[in-house]
């Protein structure tokens, strides 16, 4: 099965995700900081990366965004954020997030997203009933 991977220092938000993941037919990992994200980024081999911008400890920002690219060049990278995309859109795009989700989300709109951040290959491997 494949992972994502989840950064998120918010306990509700990260189950929130967890379980967006599991619907999709995947198998979540998650974790509260920069570092042990970039850890298993590098170890786990994870199809997918969920990042929350702002961590408390680094790396977190532009800096774990870039960390997580150069640790995982072809994973995608969703990038989570309370704050507006506007400004931070072009600036992070070439760091190597591929796509946003801006909070509050709802379970639809997480869904839909992690499912078309998906390399195909992931996809294909997802056998849950739920994923469809």
């Amino acid at each position: 099965m494949s992972k994502v991977l989840i950064i998120e220092d918010e306990p509700m938000l990260r189950k929130l995700l967890e379980r967006v993941v599991q619907m999709v037919g995947l198998e979540p990992v998650s974790v509260s900081t920069g570092a042990e994200g970039l850890a298993l980024a590098s170890s786990d081999n994870p199809s997918l990366i969920i990042t929350d911008l702002c961590l408390p400890t680094p790396p977190s920002n532009a800096e774990l965004v870039m960390a997580l690219r150069q640790a995982r060049p072809d994973c995608p990278i969703v990038v989570t954020t309370g704050y507006s995309i506007g400004n931070l859109d072009t600036r992070l795009r070439a760091l190597g997030a591929v796509y946003f989700l801006e909070k509050p989300f709802d379970l639809f709109t997480a869904r839909s997203l992690i499912a078309a951040a998906l390399p195909d290959s992931a996809a294909r491997s997802s056998s849950s009933p739920s994923s469809s």
